[in-house]
């Protein structure tokens, strides 16, 4: 359906967003009325300023992480080679995979040789991530 198909149906319903699914029934998205206009006239301007970056370096290598951002993006920027599941497509839901659990603000958990601490928790869910290279021991052939 195109936009404007949408805001047409849109206009006779009271819902102020609508589920998104394919062929199969599997949920891809949310989609709001925002995002309509949005899509239709380009982007709002917001006296928000300039986006904060979703993974920024830091001096001592480590990298302050948005636990919104793609996973597979990060898994690129840091050479992570971590098994790739359907399961999870943030770095916020790679962290809950690989703990298993809901965090709270100072839980870690290593993953693709990068130990993940959770800085800041919006509610439920993780907001910022502090990654940091783990050290790896090198053992010479006469030990």
């Amino acid at each position: 359906m195109d936009g404007f198909d949408m805001l047409d149906t849109r206009k006779n319903s009271p819902a102020h967003m609508v589920l998104v699914q394919d062929e199969y029934g599997e949920l891809l998205g949310i989609v709001t009325t925002a995002d309509i206009l949005e899509a239709i006239v380009g982007a709002f301007q917001t006296d928000e300023g300039p986006a904060e970056p979703e993974a920024k370096e830091r001096d001592d290598g480590s990298w302050l992480v948005a636990g919104s951002m793609p996973a597979d993006e990060l898994c690129e920027l840091l050479g992570i080679t971590a098994k790739r599941t359907a399961d999870f497509h943030t770095v916020a839901g790679m962290v809950l995979a690989a703990m298993r659990r809901l965090p709270k603000e100072g839980d870690t958990v290593v993953v693709g040789g990068w130990r993940f601490e959770v800085l800041d928790m919006d509610g439920r869910r993780i907001d910022r991530l502090l990654a940091t290279r783990t050290k790896t021991v090198h053992r010479s052939a006469n030990t």
